[in-house]
């Protein structure tokens, strides 16, 4: 999985720079146009690794990096709780995220975000 996962950040670092580029000329009118072959790319690229979305990629991305970084158990601690706390997650008209949606990774991330800070 470690390879796929590499050869998607490759994917999502080309789209990246080929949307900088695409924007360093400024807004025109064609620019949606030019963007979707880029977007649509990076996500068949992710797809050919095996991703069914962007963000079940920057799920397993997200995983890798944490342990490439062979956490402490302190900061394992923090982590299992950021988790905890994106499953418990209860939006604006009550209903509860179930564990494995895009917002519940999302809260996630931003929860793990908050404890680099």
């Amino acid at each position: 999985m470690k390879e796929q996962i590499l050869k998607g950040r490759k994917a999502v670092d080309a789209y990246r720079l080929a949307h900088a580029q695409l924007h360093s000329k400024g807004w025109y009118k064609g620019i949606p146009e030019e963007h979707t072959p880029l977007l649509e790319e990076m996500v068949n690229q992710l797809s050919k690794q095996g991703f069914n979305s962007v963000d079940e990629f920057f799920g397993a991305s997200d995983e890798l990096n944490l342990q490439e970084l062979e956490l402490d158990a302190d900061f394992q601690a923090k982590f299992c709780e950021a988790n905890k706390d994106a499953k418990k997650y209860i939006d604006e008209e009550g209903n509860k995220w179930v564990e494995d949606t895009a917002k519940a990774r999302l809260l996630k991330r931003e929860a793990l975000g908050r404890m680099w800070h």
